[in-house]
């Protein structure tokens, strides 16, 4: 019995040590993937990346009953409320570029929903009767995103998480430009 023992003791260390290793390559992962979570449960592009996406689906959900995405729905909303503005008028609204505002732009036509007319070099916004129809609906979706974050947010708090987020965003812009 005790040369059985003996001969199975360099089994019964090298499983031992090769587990010890594992266990020990292991924690080192574990440690560093808590690392790695930790910075980036402190990351504000993480978090407003993850948010934005969270916000975005849910507004997606909201304005699929009338076949718009939110932005365009906004952009249409912006034309609606002042017809007769120009592109950079309403890309400065939307905070995009002038090459995404026409890109917008030329989807809201082809749905019939905005007309683009040309005063001397200047093209002008105007939304179409359909345009016009779609303002209610359009104001019904955003009232149930607003009404869907708040219930879960709060009001109160969806109101400082806008407004926190859009102070933030100026003093960024104010570095980055």
């Amino acid at each position: 019995m005790g040369r059985r023992l003996l001969a199975t003791l360099p089994i019964l260390l090298d499983t031992m040590a090769r587990t010890r290793y594992h266990l020990y390559v292991q924690t080192k992962k574990w440690v560093l993937f808590t690392m790695i979570e930790e910075q980036m449960s402190r990351c504000l592009f993480v978090a407003v990346n993850r948010f934005s996406r969270t916000i975005t689906k849910m507004a997606e959900e909201e304005f699929a009953s009338i076949h718009l995405s939110p932005t365009y729905a906004f952009l249409l909303m912006i034309i609606a409320e002042k017809p007769g503005l120009s592109l950079k008028e309403c890309c400065e609204k939307l905070h995009i570029a002038p090459s995404t505002g026409t890109r917008f732009i030329d989807k809201l036509i082809a749905k019939g929903l905005v007309e683009r007319k040309a005063v001397g070099k200047l093209a002008l916004m105007y939304p179409t009767e359909k345009g016009f129809a779609l303002v209610e609906p359009i104001r019904e979706c955003w009232k149930n995103l607003y009404t869907r974050y708040s219930t879960l947010l709060g009001v109160d708090e969806g109101c400082q998480l806008a407004e926190r987020l859009m102070i933030a965003n100026a003093k960024l812009e104010q570095e980055h430009n």
